[in-house]
């Protein structure tokens, strides 16, 4: 059996959960790509092309194309070079949804959509939240007075 021959079906979640730290116009259109890929992957990959767009905007992109945006972000440092690669492996994934001349996606392809578009996202949004979130709990534990009758951590004693 080849690679092409495996046909991949997604039975739960129907949905996926989104990254954290999304502004709300990137989470929304995030979310509509996620309601349609069980439908028709081309128009996910059309969606996810709208996401990409969404992350240029929301990071100040410039450029008079989509590759020209994404460029821009990694000179600006938002995105390491490797994920341009990834982000325009997307966009050509989107073109080929988006122009039926170009040919058809397949639910093989659905995978490699998600999982680019995930990397892209966590990279931009999710870790940068996890860091914040963090430094505010650090922030907070140390300008909070230890529990009474709590042992401080490696101070707890063993047994009875």
């Amino acid at each position: 059996m080849e690679p092409q021959d495996v046909t991949y079906r997604i039975l739960y979640p129907t949905t996926s959960e989104a990254p954290q730290g999304l502004p709300e116009r990137v989470r929304s259109t995030y979310q509509a790509a996620d309601r349609v890929k069980a439908i028709d992957v081309n128009a996910y990959a059309v969606l996810i092309g709208r996401l990409l767009k969404r992350v240029c905007e929301d990071r100040g992109a410039r450029g008079a194309s989509l590759r020209d945006r994404l460029a821009d972000l990694a000179s600006k440092g938002e995105i390491p070079t490797k994920l341009v690669g990834v982000a325009n492996s997307l966009r050509i994934l989107r073109n080929i949804g988006a122009h039926a001349t170009l040919g058809e996606l397949t639910p093989g392809e659905l995978p490699i959509l998600e999982n680019l578009c995930r990397a892209i996202l966590e990279y931009v949004y999710t870790a940068p939240f996890l860091v914040e979130e963090a430094e505010k709990r650090v922030r907070l534990l140390k300008h909070t007075p230890a529990r009474k009758g709590k042992p401080k951590a490696g101070n707890q004693k063993h047994g009875k």
